[in-house]
């Protein structure tokens, strides 16, 4: 994965704020209920989530502002207590 400033499409500084937005399809999701997605980071102990993860249904995005590199993931519920996380690979 890459990060980029939107305004400037430079690479991301650890040291400065930059939002991450990842897209999904509905029908990819598959039993993991949508309303329950946000955006998470790796500690190196634990998931932990980001502040300011919003969820927009409508876009099929969910975004957070960052102010570092690091390993992210999706986290969402497949029923109250069963949890998944599907962490950002680079392809």
């Amino acid at each position: 994965m890459t990060a980029l400033y939107t305004e400037t499409a430079q690479a991301a500084s650890p040291a400065a704020p930059y939002t991450i937005t990842a897209r999904y399809s509905p029908a990819s999701l598959g039993p993991i209920d949508e309303d329950t997605l946000a955006l998470h980071r790796w500690d190196g102990q634990q998931w932990l989530l980001e502040p300011g993860s919003s969820l927009d249904t409508a876009g099929d995005a969910v975004s957070a502002a960052v102010t570092g590199l690091g390993t992210f993931a999706l986290r969402g519920e497949v029923a109250p207590g069963r949890i998944v996380y599907l962490p950002f690979v680079q392809r």
